[in-house]
């Protein structure tokens, strides 16, 4: 059941149409372009159970995400609150997927999250937990990692411990970033969903949506576990710096295949006919090992954050409004 202040609400006909998000909280109107050509637009509405945390130094449009809400209502006398169910439209606790985090709890769920960070592959005894309220893409918090300029090999993540078994597979993913200057490095990765989760000196099998000299980079990584490897398709464009950008990807393990669109503009595919590196792949062939299909094993964890590789430069980089699914969930 979600509150909504009576002062948030009016009640025209009998019909209560809401116009806030929730109790006394009020969102940011949708960015220009944002969702525009969408096949399967959604957006985010407020996950109360969703947590929020820093780590480091510290088709059609989408509908607008305050757009009314009308439900059958019948007033109590004098009442200040009403209770209304509005899970049923949007899943539980309004979440727009099947996993969500708007870190507007304001502390890290434990149950959902871990936090890791490392420095030259040494994970940090105790990894920093900063609340972070002073750049959000919507509502009040967001997640904040803080990468160093002068170290070999720098990382800071939060992870899931569990995720929907129906993302097994195939499914698709929403976050909103903010980088504070352009990440010149070699390999720095930010999204990874594999079957291993992300520490200072990582085991993985995943697929990546990186940064590589200020473009972008899509990959699937076998590391440390045999045989190790890895592929790498580079979409077109540069990561857009010191503003608030709509990433937008696709991963399938049945195909393999990683997607990534920015700001609803689709800008690539790596799959077994899109590989760059290593070079002579012929378009066709199999992605890894012998293999385009089942390379993942399942994604059954992600993580969000940074590891960067060849750190040359300090950066702050900001996570806001996720969301997973089985289809595509379009910007606010």
């Amino acid at each position: 059941m979600a509150l909504v202040r009576a002062d948030a609400a009016l009640l025209i006909g009998g019909v209560l149409v809401l116009v806030a998000c929730g109790a006394g909280q009020a969102r940011n109107p949708p960015s220009d372009g944002g969702g525009a050509g969408r096949a399967e637009p959604d957006a985010c509405v407020a996950c109360a159970d969703d947590a929020r945390v820093v780590a480091g130094t510290a088709g059609a449009s989408a509908p607008p995400i305050d757009a009314p809400i009308e439900a059958t209502f019948t007033p109590e006398a004098g009442a200040p609150e009403v209770a209304l169910d509005v899970a049923a439209e949007h899943g539980a606790s309004g979440c727009a997927g099947l996993f969500c985090e708007d870190f507007e709890s304001g502390a890290l769920d434990p149950a959902k999250w871990a936090v890791t960070s490392g420095v030259n592959h040494v994970d940090d005894a105790t990894p920093p937990s900063v609340l972070e309220t002073t750049m959000v893409a919507h509502g009040q918090y967001a997640a904040h990692f803080h990468g160093k300029g002068n170290v070999s090999n720098d990382d800071a993540f939060i992870v899931t411990k569990a995720l929907p078994p129906a993302l097994l597979t195939h499914h698709f993913g929403r976050l909103y970033f903010y980088v504070s200057v352009k990440p010149t490095s070699g390999h720095t990765m930010m999204v990874l969903g594999g079957s291993a989760a992300m520490s200072a000196n990582p085991t993985l099998r995943d697929f990546e949506v990186a940064t590589i000299n200020g473009g972008w980079q899509l990959g699937f990584d076998q590391l440390n576990m045999s045989p190790s490897g890895e592929e790498v398709f580079y979409p077109t464009g540069q990561v857009p710096v010191a503003k608030w950008t709509c990433l937008e990807w696709e991963m399938n393990d049945a195909p393999d295949s990683d997607s990534l669109w920015i700001d609803g503009k689709s800008l690539g595919t790596l799959d077994d006919e899109h590989i760059n590196y290593p070079s002579g792949h012929v378009a066709g062939a199999p992605i890894f090992n012998g293999k385009s299909s089942g390379l993942i094993g399942g994604f059954t964890t992600y993580s969000f954050g940074f590891y960067d590789w060849h750190p040359n430069v300090d950066f702050d980089i900001y996570y806001d409004d996720l969301v997973l699914d089985t289809t595509r969930v379009g910007c606010l």
